[in-house]
C-alpha cells in the first residue's frame, strides 16, 4: 500500500486530475446528492442549525445528509457547545451566519 501511495504522490498534477475525473465517472452520484457550492438545500441545512440545532441521528440529518457532510466540512456548522464540549446537536457558526447573511434575502 506505501509503494501505491508514494507512486500517486509522484504523479504529475495533470495525470491526478485525469485518474481522479475517470474514478467519479464510474460511480456517478444521483442528481440529488450532488454536491454544489451554494444552493437552497445548503441554505436550508445551515438556516436549520440556526432556527433550531437539529440532531446527529435526526431524519432531517438523514434527509440531507450530503448538504449536512457539506457545511460541517465548511465549518458553517458544529457540534461544539459554547463551553467547547460536543453533543449530538447540530449549530450555526459565525461563517455560518455570515453565509447565511449572504445567501438570503433577510
Amino acid at each position: 500500500m506505501k509503494k501505491l501511495l508514494t507512486r500517486l504522490a509522484d504523479l504529475p498534477l495533470k495525470a491526478l486530475l485525469k485518474l481522479a475525473e475517470s474514478s467519479t465517472s464510474e460511480f456517478p452520484l444521483p442528481e440529488s446528492t450532488k454536491w454544489e457550492p451554494t444552493g437552497q438545500k445548503l441554505i436550508d441545512v445551515i438556516n436549520k442549525a440556526y432556527l433550531d440545532g437539529f440532531k446527529v441521528s435526526s431524519n432531517f440529518a438523514r434527509e440531507y445528509a450530503v448538504f449536512v457532510a457539506q457545511a460541517a466540512s465548511m465549518y458553517y456548522i458544529t457540534t461544539r457547545r459554547p463551553d467547547n464540549y460536543f453533543d449530538n446537536t447540530w449549530r450555526i457558526t459565525s461563517l455560518g451566519i455570515g453565509y447565511l447573511q449572504e445567501n438570503m434575502d433577510v
